[in-house]
């Protein structure tokens, strides 16, 4: 999220999902407020850290979204931050057998997810993009960083 957070204060087009099939036991579109609203014990949810990052999500955007959904058809470059979540949607692109004709790259950045982490990981994140939004040529300048 802070890698989202940052890109998007930059001014860069950002789309941010998931791809799991529920994140903890809220279905997708379920808005952060309501989530926030439904904690049962407020003490633990800060203890272990639940509670700043719904705080933290709720500034970005209203509910979490499912990649799934189809709504990033449009990407070029998709970056995840989850092992899990880049075969997942490596997995998806696949499956769906070049109906969006056209290429797109996908990018699996490792993050620890703790917050210092993800606050460091924002800073790469941009710096990355920043870089990307130079290039004229994204397959070639991709395969000279993956030599």
């Amino acid at each position: 999220m802070e890698g989202h957070n940052v890109l998007t204060q930059q001014a860069f087009h950002i789309t941010y999902s998931s791809t799991g099939s529920m994140p903890n036991v809220y279905a997708f579109g379920t808005l952060y407020d309501d989530m926030y609203q439904d904690l049962k014990d407020k003490y633990e949810y800060m203890a272990n850290g639940t509670l700043p990052m719904l705080d933290f999500n709720q500034q970005l955007k209203h509910a979490p979204v499912q990649w799934q959904a189809g709504a990033f058809c449009q990407a070029e470059i998709i970056s995840t931050c989850e092992e899990q979540c880049f075969y997942a949607i490596f997995d998806d692109l696949f499956n769906q057998g070049g109906e969006l004709q056209k290429p797109v790259q996908l990018i699996n950045v490792v993050i620890k997810d703790d917050h210092e982490e993800a606050i460091l990981a924002g800073k790469a994140l941009l710096e990355h993009c920043g870089h990307i939004k130079e290039w004229t040529d994204i397959d070639g300048e991709l395969e000279g960083i993956f030599e």
